[in-house]
């Protein structure tokens, strides 16, 4: 039976075919035609058999209880202690999460970047102008790689301020 056939005995359309197929519904095997070419064959009695399938209802749905709806607990329990059941006040749950937000932070001294861009080189140098320091990279006299802009080391910063 052809992709054609079967779809008509199914009154369904040719990609539903392929549907069928690709879900397991349905095997297809290949076999040569007369212009030398492969054509699906689909097995009548697997067709028949689908056929059968899809006429029979669906099964029913499992409805759920109103409380496990979304996996979410209603608003009125959203905002509720577990322990003692008590529910919190907004101000308390704003507090919670600024001193949680507080204690994440890193509060320890600020450490010194390693690399600088030029643009940031040109800021801690207020005496030095950009095209100044891009001609000392250029000339060699100050280590800079190229990476999406110039980014210099802070200690080769220092050494060549040091050397002027």
């Amino acid at each position: 039976m052809t992709k054609k056939e079967a779809a008509q005995a199914l009154n369904v359309s040719d990609r539903a075919i392929n549907r069928y197929v690709r879900a397991g519904k349905l095997s297809v095997k290949y076999a040569k035609n007369e212009q030398g070419s492969f054509t699906g064959v689909y097995n009548a009695n697997e067709v028949a058999a689908l056929k059968v399938l899809m006429k029979q209802p669906p099964p029913p749905r499992v409805k759920l209880e109103p409380d496990k709806k979304r996996g979410r607990p209603p608003k009125s329990e959203a905002l509720t202690r577990r322990d003692t059941g008590t529910a919190l006040a907004r101000v308390e749950v704003g507090d919670a999460i600024i001193s949680l937000a507080k204690s994440a932070v890193n509060t320890g001294p600020l450490r010194e970047p390693l690399t600088l861009t030029l643009d940031d080189a040109v800021k801690a140098c207020p005496g030095y102008s950009r095209g100044f320091l891009l001609e000392a990279i250029h000339e060699g006299r100050l280590k800079a790689i190229k990476r999406r802009g110039w980014v210099i080391k802070v200690d080769d910063l220092r050494a060549w301020v040091k050397k002027l």
